[in-house]
């Protein structure tokens, strides 16, 4: 039984080896370096939510770099505004040009994951499991200024001499391919974004949080309750470019609105049920689109 283990290890190890290769990445000094940046959705064979969680997490490595990235759910707004993406799961860049991309975004640079996968080998006993994927940075010319391409895996292996334990093993391996994709995307990200140029701190701008101007409220009459099917329009004037949230009363509240002109929102809703007057109390929040907040404004 010992010498059938041998044979085993020895055929997987050539499985197990490279899992821990090096980042391969390339840095174009000639381009200028993007100072805001748009995450786009990730592609790959991985599931929507996976793919998700890496987008997620490229998104705070990047602003924990000191660099300006917009906020995801910004740029899928964006995107799905334009008509460039009408399922964020099936999303590409096919067709599309950087620069308009840029533009319509607002930044100097785009991330595009792409190629995203994992890999998983578990032959008996021994394992190998891992995510990999490239990144690619491009300026609003078009030009590409960073790419990596990475994958962090990891490799191990289990000699047993009884048979009764294989079940048991092969258990805990598949247990611990499902609790691994976060300590695997960790791993990546570290790796990849190590690679990226830190801009200079001191030469980034101050932050200027959005603000809400004025609130006008219109659709309420004089009476003590305000029926059911009411129909209440809300103009904010606000910092342009952000996403404007309404709160009516209690447990109405994070009503989305329209920029219908730059700086200009509106939104018009429908009371789902009567409420007194006295708990009628609107409120206007605000978010930029680099995810900060500005004092909320308010009219009861």
């Amino acid at each position: 039984m010992k010498g059938r283990h041998l044979a085993i290890l020895v055929a997987v190890l050539p499985l197990l080896g490279g899992a821990c290769a090096g980042v391969s990445s390339d840095l174009n000094r000639e381009v200028p370096a993007p100072r805001t940046l748009a995450v786009l959705p990730v592609r790959g064979t991985l599931s929507f939510s996976d793919r998700e969680l890496v987008r997620r997490r490229l998104e705070a490595g990047l602003s924990a770099a000191q660099l300006a990235v917009v906020e995801n759910r910004w740029v899928d707004r964006v995107l799905s505004a334009r008509g460039w993406m009408a399922d964020p799961a099936e999303f590409t860049m096919s067709g599309l040009d950087p620069a308009q991309v840029c533009k319509a975004l607002g930044v100097d640079g785009i991330v595009i994951p792409e190629g995203f996968r994992t890999s998983a080998v578990n032959i008996v006993v021994f394992y190998r499991e891992g995510l990999g994927g490239q990144v690619r940075m491009v300026n609003s010319d078009g030009k590409l200024y960073w790419s990596a391409d990475y994958f962090a895996g990891r490799s191990g292996g289990l000699l047993v001499g009884m048979g009764q334990l294989f079940t048991a093993v092969r258990e805990q391996f598949e247990t611990n391919a499902r609790v691994a994709f976060p300590l695997r995307l960790e791993d990546y990200a570290t790796a990849v974004l190590a690679t990226l140029p830190h801009p200079d701190a001191t030469q980034l701008p101050p932050i200027k949080r959005p603000k809400i101007e004025k609130l006008a409220v219109t659709g309420v009459g004089p009476e003590s309750t305000i029926p059911a099917g009411t129909r209440i329009t809300v103009d904010v004037s606000a910092s342009p470019s952000a996403l404007v949230t309404i709160d009516l009363a209690p447990g109405i509240s994070r009503l989305p609105t329209v920029e219908h002109q730059p700086g200009r929102y509106r939104g018009i809703f429908e009371l789902p049920y009567p409420i007194d007057r006295g708990q009628l109390a609107v409120i206007a929040r605000i978010r930029d689109r680099d995810g900060i907040t500005g004092v909320p404004g308010g009219k009861s």
